[in-house]
């Protein structure tokens, strides 16, 4: 009887690694990435919340120099392998901390 309730686990578990499109995020792993190839990183970097309530410093530390303007900073991450579409991570800051990250998608 137990042996069921342990497949079922073992199934979702599968189930859900499967849907996981991208790698875990780590500043270096970013560092190393070609920009445009970044974008496995993102979906991992956003559902952990890593940059959420870190200085703009760290964040330009962790990520290394972007597009930077006065509230925010985006950084190139490359084509959307579903839609081939450009994207850019989007990180937003209220008095220079992190409050909001996002993905823009070009034409959108």
């Amino acid at each position: 009887m137990r042996r069921i309730p342990m497949l079922a686990l073992f199934a979702v578990v599968m189930l859900l690694s499967a849907c996981n499109d991208g790698s875990r995020f780590t500043a270096e792993s970013w560092r190393q990435a070609d920009p445009l190839e970044r974008h496995v990183f993102v979906n991992d970097l956003i559902s952990r919340r890593v940059l959420i309530g870190k200085p703009r410093r760290e964040v330009d530390m962790m990520l290394g120099g972007g597009y930077r303007q006065a509230d925010y900073t985006t950084w190139n991450i490359g084509a959307d392998p579903k839609s081939g579409r450009q994207q850019t991570l989007r990180v937003d800051f209220s008095k220079d901390v992190a409050v909001r990250a996002s993905v823009q998608r070009a034409g959108e």
